[in-house]
């Protein structure tokens, strides 16, 4: 049985919000600021005019575009045996709207919060850099392509050891990914802001 793409959207959407309502999502973002700050945001001189009329000596900008955020419910991969992925899924196939391929392709999002939640808690995460990612051959290579029976897309699922080989994860928090870091020997880059 299809569900109507409005109300499948709609169910999801209410799912993934309740993490930002109760903070876990802007408890990340603030965790990978922390690290990451010099990278995000800058501090400049205010204008004349903000500091003489505003008492705003300085001003915090973001310098670095803007963050996406997907959260993938454990809950209902466990049902398909699936739950010890660790991949970034783009949906690839959308009925007529754009895809997270179209979307990625384009300068608009800098970063992107991918999550795994298992019950109320947000357990893995990882914060990827979409400028390094679009410079990868991602494009060209051929992905699983799953199709979702529930609302008529697909999506691919691009393992987060491509990512990391990549350089295009900035911080994460995984024991799975952690696990595998340690067995490749994988290094941070030098002069690249990428800690954890």
């Amino acid at each position: 049985m299809t569900i109507a793409k409005e109300d499948y959207y709609s169910k999801n959407r209410q799912w993934s919000d309740k993490f930002f309502k109760n903070k876990q999502v802007n408890r990340i973002i603030y965790k990978v600021l922390k690290v990451n700050a010099n990278e995000i945001i800058d501090l400049e001189p205010a204008s004349e005019t903000n500091d003489r009329n505003y008492c705003i000596d300085y001003e915090i900008i973001i310098k670095t575009g803007k963050i996406a955020c997907r959260i993938r419910n454990l809950e209902r991969m466990e049902g398909k045996g699936v739950a010890d992925k660790r991949d970034f899924s783009i949906r690839s196939k959308s009925n007529g709207f754009l895809t997270e391929i179209d979307k990625l392709q384009t300068a608009e999002v800098r970063w992107y919060l991918f999550c795994w939640a298992y019950g109320k808690n947000i357990i893995d995460w990882i914060f990827i850099d979409l400028d390094v990612f679009r410079e990868t051959d991602w494009l060209e290579k051929k992905w699983l392509e799953i199709p979702n029976l529930a609302d008529g897309t697909a999506g691919i699922y691009i393992p987060f050891e491509y990512l990391l080989e990549n350089n295009c994860i900035v911080q994460y928090n995984s024991n799975i990914i952690s696990d595998y870091a340690k067995k490749i020997g994988y290094r941070k880059p030098k002069n690249n802001f990428r800690s954890w």
